[in-house]
């Protein structure tokens, strides 16, 4: 079939940058893994645990990623960034019910999973559509996170029914096709949240990561980390659930971000789902994050609270927030549609694109309105997407 000249000159467009030399385009977008692992946690028993997870799945199916994949990837097309990264970029597989088995033989593979018929790659999907419309990005950085496998039982059938799920969750760092690349790392924090599975004796380690490479456009190389740190909303942890997340930011820049500067300094970027409220008042344990990361506050000392504190007390961040210098006193939030998708509006910022070493000329979201054409609409995620051009003074 002929493609119009409109659709030629709008696949040509994607392939390259439209950016100003010494500039470089990022977007940040969570995928949103399709359901809620929290109703596992707060189930009473195993046979509870396992229709929690029945329902998990439902939910992953209801919320449909292939249909999904397709406005994200349009999202992305018209942002037309140099450089992506993605968060729970999920891959859900099935297997026969061995974590199900009554004489606890199978609970083994909770943490050792082996189902490996897979139902959903979101990377590849979204691969997929982002190659329909004319972009090409290469994988620059994929870090494994948790990958865990579970017992579901749909309750109106009973044990005859049970099979098992697996999921893995993995962040990702694209980058456009025909752009240098070097010095890909990535690494799982010290830091995670012990998730008890119950009625099973079983903890299940709910991982966060980080990924990092440089990218090298019109001669200018840029470091770019992509991290998705831990929710802050952990019923174990109140009201201190903050200081999982904090932890894991301390990690990043008393660890991989400031040394790598010290050893070989380049413009900066840290892009991601960080979780930590910029909308929220200065002093508001829920922002204790964002200050530290937008340079607003020096790595603060909780040894008091807990016993694993990691000793990075007065450690300061080099970044400063995107948003917040391109689009003073605008909220910009990017989470708050509900878990199926059909409703909600977004009311907290938590994704981010902070710099160091350069500076934004633009920042914006997006997603807001965009839905699938299913039945009923859904929305591409419960996350908006964030898209900055960063510019080297």
């Amino acid at each position: 079939m002929r493609r119009s000249v409109a659709a030629l000159l709008l696949v040509a467009s994607a392939c390259t940058s439209s950016t100003s030399p010494n500039q470089i385009t990022v977007v940040s977008q969570n995928l949103y893994l399709g359901g809620d692992f929290v109703a596992i946690s707060q189930a009473t028993s195993a046979q509870e645990a396992a229709v929690a997870t029945f329902q998990i799945w439902s939910s992953v199916q209801a919320t449909n990623f292939p249909a999904r994949a397709k406005v994200i990837a349009a999202g992305i097309a018209a942002q037309n960034p140099d450089v992506i990264g993605l968060q729970e970029v999920s891959i859900w597989r099935t297997g026969v019910g061995l974590v199900c088995a009554p004489d606890g033989s199978g609970l083994q593979y909770i943490n050792a999973p082996v189902a490996s018929t897979v139902v959903y790659d979101f990377l590849a999907s979204l691969q997929a559509e982002l190659t329909a419309l004319g972009l090409r990005y290469d994988v620059a950085r994929v870090i494994q996170l948790s990958d865990v496998e579970f017992c579901a039982i749909d309750p109106a059938v009973g044990p005859a029914s049970a099979m098992d799920v697996r999921f893995t969750d993995r962040d990702v760092i694209l980058v456009r096709a025909g752009l240098s690349t070097r010095n890909a790392a990535g690494g799982v924090y010290a830091t995670f949240v012990p998730v008890p599975i119950p009625g099973t004796g079983i903890t299940v380690p709910q991982l966060r990561g980080w990924n990092v490479v440089e990218v090298q456009k019109d001669g200018q190389w840029y470091r770019v980390f992509e991290t998705h740190l831990e929710v802050q909303e952990i019923p174990q942890a109140e009201p201190y659930g903050f200081l999982f997340q904090l932890a894991q930011a301390g990690e990043l820049v008393a660890g991989q971000v400031n040394p790598r500067a010290a050893a070989a300094p380049l413009p900066t970027i840290l892009l991601g789902d960080l979780n930590t409220q910029a909308e929220q008042p200065g002093g508001s344990p829920l922002r204790t994050t964002y200050n530290f990361l937008a340079k607003q506050a020096p790595f603060p000392d909780y040894s008091d609270l807990v016993s694993w504190w990691p000793p990075l007390a007065g450690t300061v961040s080099p970044f400063a927030d995107a948003w917040s210098q391109v689009n003073p006193g605008q909220a910009g939030p990017t989470w708050g549609f509900s878990d199926d998708l059909l409703t909600g509006t977004p009311s907290q910022r938590i994704d981010f694109v902070l710099t160091s070493g350069a500076g934004p000329s633009s920042m914006t979201t997006f997603g807001a309105t965009a839905t699938t054409s299913t039945t009923p609409p859904l929305h591409a995620s419960d996350h908006l997407g964030v898209a900055a051009t960063i510019e080297v003074p």
